[in-house]
């Protein structure tokens, strides 16, 4: 499943939730979710409901430009979590 710009048109106060909502989806349905989002709530919803979600390996991979093109930056659940109890950007 993909999904695009994952925080159009949500509240930021129901991200968590949403990401929930996905997580469970995806588990019952036994399907990978791949999702785009630019929005810090977005992200921090994320990595909240991911922690909990004991079913689930949620990462974050940020693109980054190099010299040589473009390469991802990996960010393993527990590394989410950190950067969204102390703000650090990841984006």
């Amino acid at each position: 499943m993909v999904i695009d710009e994952a925080e159009n048109g949500l509240h930021h106060t129901v991200h968590e939730n949403f990401w929930r909502m996905v997580l469970g989806a995806a588990r019952e349905g036994d399907i990978q979710v791949l999702a785009t989002t630019h929005g810090w709530d977005c992200i921090a919803g994320f990595a909240r409901a991911a922690r909990e979600c004991d079913h689930t390996d949620g990462l974050l991979l940020r693109l980054e430009r190099t010299e040589q093109g473009c390469r991802a930056v990996v960010y393993s659940e527990e590394e989410l979590a950190v950067a969204a109890e102390q703000r650090i950007e990841v984006r």
